[in-house]
């Protein structure tokens, strides 16, 4: 039996090593899988089990893993409406720019996640698309078939080891944008016309939103300045804390070091120190909370072990951050869950980045 097989041969040796699939050649079109004049035990003919292959593989993927009461996030080329609550990131073998773009945002629509990859290119190519896949809700490099890997073009070695790292610094706040989407339905990525009062007549398909605060803008290759749509409402710069715009088209021109990055006004931004490897269940981390804007701020930050299903049970904290004006300056303040569950940072530091 195929489970069998994986939880003996594959799962057994590397418990802990192995955290996830990469589901490949499930693809509803795929006819060679199956011949049009099968039919299996269960009734179903092969289109009908070209389209449901894909999610089958998953549920028995997630199942092995809860028996272990090991959390898992993987990939997957075929699925279906039905497995949006599994934890897989859809992807394909698109590597045009702005269409995995475009994809990662219009997957909201359709309530799954999309991710693209980063496979090889020159430098600034496999810089800007590192940046934007970092911005996506599996970061991922592909380098399977290709010599060039992400540390082949030194000139560029440190932009993509920035950009990396950003997505690990922003993990408190990504954490957040999932528990969202777990318990809420919210997207992770939200295109455009999911902010509300954006205006949906003006087309902004290679922009979107990073949870409740952050605007992303992919960059592509070889671009030097490119257009974005602000919602209503003062912007920030992500990276300077300063004023970006309000409810208008700006022009930016960002360093390639960035991907253009700008933060909604009074928005909370929780982020932990550089690393290169995710937290151990156990271990307890610094955070900084930047504060951006001129208005007031409050969000909650969800957090559990990170590694197994304990949280089903309850085992969770929301708390929430909160900065206001005290005596002409502003001051932050975390506010335990009030269910006293414990959280797993320390030293919390306050960053206002605008002045």
């Amino acid at each position: 039996m195929f489970s069998e097989h994986l939880r003996r041969e594959v799962l057994g040796p590397h418990p802990a090593s192995l955290g996830g699939f990469k589901i490949d050649e499930v693809d509803g079109f795929d006819r060679w899988l199956w011949p049009d004049t099968a039919v299996f035990p269960s009734g179903n003919d092969s289109e009908q089990l070209r389209q449901t292959y894909g999610l089958l593989l998953q549920r028995l993927i997630l199942d092995l893993y809860r028996g272990m009461n090991q959390r898992t996030l993987g990939q997957v080329r075929g699925t279906n409406g039905g497995a949006a609550a599994l934890p897989f990131v859809i992807y394909n073998d698109n590597y045009a720019f702005d269409e995995y773009v475009t994809a990662v945002a219009n997957s909201a629509f359709a309530g799954v996640l999309w991710s693209p990859e980063v496979r090889s290119g020159d430098g600034e190519d496999m810089l800007r698309r590192t940046q934007a896949v970092c911005f996506s809700p599996l970061a991922l490099f592909n380098g399977w078939a290709t010599t060039t890997k992400l540390w082949s073009h030194p000139d560029f070695t440190d932009h993509i080891r920035a950009a990396i790292q950003l997505r690990m610094r922003l993990l408190p706040y990504w954490y957040t944008a999932f528990a969202q989407y777990h318990y809420e339905g919210t997207p992770v990525v939200r295109a455009m016309p999911l902010v509300l009062g954006f205006d949906t007549t003006v087309e902004a398909k290679d922009q979107f939103m990073v949870g409740d605060a952050l605007l992303v803008a992919p960059i592509a290759p070889g671009v030097r300045t490119r257009q974005v749509v602000l919602p209503p409402g003062k912007w920030f710069d992500f990276y300077s804390g300063d004023l970006a715009g309000e409810g208008e088209t700006i022009e930016v021109e960002p360093p390639l070091s960035q991907i253009p990055v700008f933060v909604k006004d009074g928005s909370l931004v929780p982020m932990i120190g550089k690393r290169q490897w995710m937290p151990g269940p156990e271990e307890t981390l610094s955070l900084e909370v930047r504060h951006y804007g001129e208005r007031r701020g409050e969000t909650a930050v969800y957090d559990d072990d990170g590694a197994s299903f304990d949280y089903e049970r309850g085992e969770y904290s929301w708390a929430r951050l909160r900065v206001e004006r005290d005596d002409g300056g502003w001051r932050g303040r975390v506010l335990a869950d009030p269910a006293g569950r414990a959280w797993r940072y320390s030293d919390v530091r306050w960053t206002f980045m605008t002045r």
